[in-house]
Parts: C-alpha cells; sequence; structure tokens
C-alpha cells in the first residue's frame, strides 16, 4: 500500500465483530474532521471500549503511517 502512494493505514491485528468496527469508522471520520488521525483513532476507540468494554472489539486497531 505504501508503495502505491498510501501515507497511512488504519488496520486490524485479528477479527473484529463487524458491529464494533463499523461504530469505530464512523467515529473515526467523525473525529478527524477537526483532529489528527492518531487523536482520531484514539477517541474512536474510547467511543467503542465505552460500549464494548473487551479489548477483543476494540483492541486490534492500530495506525500506521502519517499520523497527523
Amino acid at each position: 500500500f505504501f508503495y502505491a502512494g498510501t501515507h497511512t493505514i488504519v488496520s486490524s491485528l485479528w477479527r473484529v465483530s463487524d458491529i464494533s468496527t463499523a461504530i469505530l469508522v464512523k467515529q473515526f471520520y467523525r473525529m478527524y474532521v477537526n483532529n489528527n488521525k492518531a487523536d482520531s483513532l484514539q477517541k474512536a476507540i474510547l467511543k467503542v471500549k465505552q460500549r464494548y468494554p473487551h479489548p477483543g472489539y476494540w483492541g486490534a486497531f492500530n495506525l500506521v503511517g502519517d499520523y497527523q
């Protein structure tokens, strides 16, 4: 992906629930309007953590590349 020109990748380390992933991605893009990518992902993870406290739902996500 980086070779093709992508600057940042948000990925998961293991299979995650579709519902919790949808919530996370929706929150990520809502937060990205006013924050950088790293802060947006952190806030989105905290939002999912409120609803699904087990780390299996939110702990798999990571950001690689340009975090701004």
